[in-house]
């Protein structure tokens, strides 16, 4: 069976180091003619959350949306839930929580002026 693309599941924490090589990364399957796709970002957070765990999350979003748009083969970048009402989160990992966009009450996060700010940028640049 031939393969054309790959997803990139994108679940990140932001007690760990976010995937900035993660273009590097992409690129190599670009170079094979393979498209590539975030299928799943979402960055958790060890409750209660902080301002400075909100800054990181922010940041591991922002690395995941500028790896797929500075990759040509990249066409699609999806987050995995917008609200944390919803999230899948706190059931697979207990205590911890908040991955998503959107906090419980539909309020925006840093992570989403984040995104919005980038692809504010990439759209200018084209």
């Amino acid at each position: 069976m031939p393969v054309h693309g790959v997803g990139i599941q994108g679940h990140l924490a932001v007690q760990y180091s976010a995937p900035h090589d993660i273009a590097d990364n992409m690129l190599r399957f670009d170079r094979l003619g393979l498209g590539t796709a975030i299928t799943e970002a979402d960055v958790r957070i060890p409750l209660p959350a902080d301002s400075t765990e909100y800054e990181a999350q922010a940041e591991g979003y922002g690395v995941l949306l500028r790896g797929c748009l500075l990759t040509p083969g990249c066409d699609d970048f999806t987050v995995w839930g917008f609200t944390d009402t919803y999230s899948w989160v706190p059931d697979t990992f207990p205590g911890e929580g908040a991955a998503n966009i959107f906090d419980e009450n539909y309020a925006p996060k840093p992570a989403c002026s984040t995104l919005r700010q980038t692809l504010t940028l990439a759209a200018g640049r084209r």
